[in-house]
């Protein structure tokens, strides 16, 4: 895979600590702006907000976790699958789990916005690596 460069982080992570020092690596390693939610339903809803009505760029990246209640990261990205492929084309998705699963790794490559899968914690070193 190839290394990406961006602007527009999304973080999905039920976990607020780590969204928290996901996003002060982010922020304070690379110029870029973050958006952080808890709950995966709640980040779809707001980017096809943002796909409708325009009102923010999009991410070119998001970090997204597998394991989370109500919504979790496989059910989210079946549902981004659905919105128009001009803005998949656009969009990479990088897992970021504590899964170490042979088979999380292998399903994570059967979906084509998935860039990378990364085990936690985000570094910078991992993240100079993906951008």
């Amino acid at each position: 895979m190839t290394a990406l460069s961006a602007k527009n982080i999304l973080l999905i992570d039920d976990d607020p600590v780590a969204n928290l020092v996901n996003q002060r690596i982010i922020e304070c390693h690379f110029d870029f702006k973050t958006v952080v939610f808890t709950d995966a339903h709640m980040a779809l809803q707001q980017l096809k907000q943002w796909l409708l009505l325009h009102t923010m760029p999009l991410p070119e990246i998001i970090f997204l976790d597998i394991d989370m209640p109500e919504m979790n990261g496989w059910e989210f990205l079946e549902e981004l699958h659905k919105l128009p492929m001009l803005y998949l084309a656009k969009c990479r998705i990088v897992i970021l789990t504590s899964s170490i699963d042979l088979d999380d790794i292998e399903k994570s490559k059967s979906y084509k916005a998935v860039f990378d899968f990364v085990s936690k914690p985000l570094t910078v070193e991992k993240l100079k690596s993906l951008v």
